[in-house]
């Protein structure tokens, strides 16, 4: 993370914690171990905060963040 960069949302499947940041930035870690697992940027949402994340119940590799500007993206 950078500086004034904050955790601004926070979602949970079995195996992963996905923080989403006010920079737009999201990043899974493994829950087992808590080691960073990935993470996603994409300048399009710089300057946008994540305000909201869910991961699918039962396909656990698909992710929709929401921001605070009205974009969404699906990972």
């Amino acid at each position: 993370m950078q500086p004034n960069e904050t955790h601004t949302a926070i979602t949970l499947s079995d195996e992963v914690a996905v923080l989403g940041t006010n920079r737009g930035k999201m990043f899974a870690y493994n829950r087992e171990d808590c080691r960073l697992y990935a993470r996603f940027h994409d300048d399009d949402f710089d300057r946008s905060s994540v305000t909201c994340m869910h991961i699918h119940p039962l396909r656990t590799e698909y992710l929709v963040a929401g921001y605070d500007r009205g974009q969404f993206c699906l990972i």
